[in-house]
């Protein structure tokens, strides 16, 4: 029965042009004569463009950019990568009039021409080989279609569906469930999770009133990662919730906080005094931290001001260069929010933010993050995300490990003027790359997927992945999938 529950589609109005050259063999679809129903959005498969289908009586389901939307998928194409799908929260704007294409009349009794693509398809980092897939991946009018099965809808894509022979219906609805074990621990040999479980059911007060669906209590299931092995094994539950002992920025210099303070309109640091351009609307609310770089260091100043408590405070950030003769601004004040600073082979440094905002006033951060090559005998920052803006405009640092920096390297389709967050980005660019500190040569590990990421203290890097019915952690160097059931 689960193959009866079949089938997506996904993706992008593609260029005719561009599918002739990558399409194989011609099949013949079907119409699907039942009730759909997606995401509570009826459809008529009679009069759409982009109707479900039917192929070895398996539902196939289209899925064009603004359906993706809608279902949290964010998709992207390709003529020479192939296909990116991933599944992540995607904010929708898309009007239901058009999830399913323009208007058009479709025969249940006629049969209509379809393909089977040949060119590369990847499903959350997973690259999909169409020509062993029992139920292939489609095209049909100019649209990529994928067989809804068990496999994908459900255990992939975590959806929900529900299919009827007395209603002769076909529902599929988006359950919205982004939950996994994550990360708190390591050691030498394993990786330690742990996951929320909330117990709820019926609840009678002390007045007699009855609450349906109330928490009744927590308790933490918890696992073991063996690193050698990669043998997941379950440990014994309990009510204890440990906190993260991660380290957050793996291989980053350790920076030592100096005395800075502010007066006669100067924020000074020892008795060097630095221009600030906040004057009276500052706090004494000054942070100021030194990471050594031997002749030479690199100083962080934060300034708060204004009485709106984080994540809202208004704050100036700035980046100094140290030396004998003095201190010398980066010129650091738009891009907010340092996060590491990593020495490189070469005697230069990666520095990188986290979050970017070329005002004041907004939030502490958004989307957009990068980072910055810099070499001491310079006072020049040269940025990764400017360098790579053709196809990437934000890079977030995860950590060092063996002589590679690993980024976590976006594509966002909003502005980067604004303090937005940031949810639409290309899954064809988007997605976890190393940087080699010998040459600086960027290079692609594995497609976006949704998670926290981490660097083990054996030097590879996990992401516990929250896409996924079942919840998994990926192996980001190996693509090695390992779940916890």
């Amino acid at each position: 029965m689960k193959k009866l529950f079949s089938a997506l589609l996904i993706l992008c109005l593609l260029l005719p042009s561009v599918l002739a050259g990558a399409q194989g063999s011609n099949v013949k679809v079907s119409i699907a004569p039942f009730y759909t129903e997606i995401d509570y959005m009826s459809v008529d498969n009679r009069y759409v463009e982009f109707p479900l289908i039917t192929y070895k009586d398996i539902t196939y389901f289209p899925m064009t950019y603004n359906l993706c939307e809608r279902l949290d998928l964010v998709s992207g194409f390709d003529s020479q990568k192939g296909l990116f799908i991933s599944r992540s929260a995607v904010d929708s704007y898309a009007d239901a009039s058009e999830m399913f294409g323009g208007s058009a009349n479709n025969s249940y009794d006629k049969l209509y021409d379809a393909s089977i693509p040949t060119y590369p398809i990847y499903l959350n980092g997973i690259k999909i080989d169409n020509s062993r897939e029992e139920y292939p991946l489609l095209n049909f009018r100019g649209v990529t279609y994928f067989p809804m099965t068990w496999r994908f809808a459900h255990d992939e894509l975590n959806f929900d569906i529900e299919w009827s022979e007395e209603n002769y219906s076909f529902k599929l609805y988006n359950n919205g469930k982004f939950a996994t074990p994550y990360a708190y621990k390591a050691d030498n040999d394993s990786i330690y999770f742990q996951d929320k479980i909330d117990v709820r059911g019926e609840y009678t007060d002390e007045d007699g009133k009855i609450y349906d669906n109330y928490l009744l209590y927590s308790y933490y299931n918890q696992y073991k990662l063996d690193l050698k092995s990669e043998n997941m094994t379950s440990l014994e539950s309990t009510p204890t919730y440990n906190q993260s002992t991660l380290p957050v920025n793996n291989g980053a210099l350790t920076g030592e906080k100096v005395d800075a303070v502010y007066k006669e309109d100067k924020i000074y640091i020892g008795d060097f005094p630095i221009f600030s351009e906040v004057s009276t609307d500052i706090t004494s609310d000054i942070t100021a931290i030194e990471y050594s770089l031997g002749d030479t260091s690199l100083i962080y100043v934060e300034s708060r001001f204004g009485n709106a408590p984080a994540p809202y405070t208004q704050h100036s950030e700035y980046l100094f260069k140290k030396t004998a003769n003095g201190i010398e601004n980066l010129n650091w004040n738009e891009k907010n929010n340092l996060r590491a600073i990593y020495p490189d082979s070469n005697g230069g440094y990666y520095i990188a933010s986290i979050g970017y905002s070329v005002t004041q006033t907004s939030r502490w951060t958004n989307a957009y993050s990068d980072i910055y090559y810099y070499n001491p005998q310079s006072t020049q920052l040269v940025s990764l995300a400017e360098k790579y803006c053709d196809t990437l405009n934000s890079m977030r640092a995860i950590g060092l490990s063996n002589g590679k920096l690993y980024i976590e390297a976006m594509w966002y389709a909003e502005d980067k003027e604004s303090s937005y967050q940031a949810s639409h980005f290309s899954a064809v660019n988007s997605g976890f790359y190393e940087l080699e500190l010998e040459g600086g040569t960027l290079k692609k590990l594995y497609p976006y997927i949704s998670g926290e990421t981490f660097i083990a203290p054996n030097g590879t890097l996990y992401c516990t992945a929250d896409y996924a019915y079942s919840p998994r952690v990926v192996n980001l160097n190996t693509g090695k999938i390992i779940s916890f059931e």
